[in-house]
Formats: C-alpha cells, structure tokens, sequence
C-alpha cells in the first residue's frame, strides 16, 4: 500500500509534528536512505579515526553520527506508520490508493 499525499489548499489539521512529516514527504521517501548511510560511514570512519588518535571527541562525534543515522533509517522505514498514528483523531488526513 502506497500513500499519496496532496498539497491541500486549506491549513492541514493535526499536530504540528503530522504536518511537518506530510511536508517532507518526498525528501523522507528520496534522499532519507541514502544520507543515512552517508552519516553511518562518517559515524564508522570517525569512530575509527578517534580509536587510532585516541580522541574522545570525535568517538563521541562519531557516536552521534551513527544514532542519527540509525534513528533516520527507523524513521524512514516506519514513516507510514508515523504518519496514521500521528493523524487527526477524527477522521484520516491520508488519502490511500
């Protein structure tokens, strides 16, 4: 099942977190993947870099990286699921095909 999200002319009902994911519907569905695993390489290459040089910084740095990345990719692959859950209480804003 494949959501089709509409720019409607009236403002969107729902919290201000639904209407913020209604409008990075397309970047989510696009570009989410491929820059988390662009952040899970720099998390894994800072890692490595800050165990060799031995900079706490840049683990944490690294660290970070990699749980942005990680909460990215869960983002993305629950995305449907975020969006009914965070939907208007009185009917669905979601057209589905």
């Amino acid at each position: 099942m494949h959501i089709i999200i509409f720019r409607p002319t009236s403002h969107l009902k729902g919290s201000w977190l639904f209407n913020t994911l209604l409008r990075l519907d397309r970047f989510i569905y696009w570009f989410a993947p491929s820059l988390a695993m662009l952040m899970g390489v720099a998390g894994v290459a800072l890692c490595f870099f800050s165990w060799q040089q031995r900079l706490i910084l840049t683990g944490g740095a690294g660290l970070v990286l990699l749980l942005l990345s990680g909460g990215l990719v869960m983002l993305w692959s629950n995305y449907d699921w975020w969006l009914f859950k965070l939907s208007p209480q009185k009917g669905l804003n979601i057209p589905l095909k």
